[in-house]
């Protein structure tokens, strides 16, 4: 009887930890969420979609030209002048790639605001330093 029991045990353990996982935080997810919110918020942005130009035969012509360039661009205004702001979405253990830092770079040298964000609350208090500039 006690084996039956032990038996019965290691199969609620089992369901019960399989239950308690959470599900893997994408990119896509992440940035879906920011986009909403700044929707929401009616702040002026644009994805930037990297993916390149498609092709008849189904492929995509890489587009170089923007290879590195950050996910989310925001215009916000700051001291009465539309600001260049842009969001690189990572996930909480993502790293930027060499283009994407020499993008920031690139948006930090032009005095643009560059910020790499892993949620929605990231944003929230991007914007509202943001809003303290103005």
């Amino acid at each position: 009887m006690a084996a039956k029991e032990e038996d019965q045990e290691k199969k609620l353990k089992l369901k019960s930890s399989t239950r308690s996982r959470s599900p893997k935080l994408t990119e896509s997810a992440i940035q879906k969420a920011i986009l909403q919110y700044l929707a929401a918020r009616r702040i002026v942005h644009f994805r930037i979609n990297v993916i390149g130009v498609p092709k008849a035969d189904g492929t995509f012509r890489p587009n170089v030209t923007m290879v590195g360039m950050a996910d989310i661009h925001i215009i916000f205004p700051i001291k009465g002048v539309g600001a260049s702001v842009h969001l690189e979405v990572k996930t909480p253990k993502g790293r930027q790639t060499d283009k994407q830092k020499d993008f920031q770079l690139q948006v930090e040298k032009a005095r643009g605001y560059y910020f790499i964000v892993r949620s929605v609350e990231d944003v929230h208090n991007i914007i509202s330093q943001l809003e303290k500039i103005k």
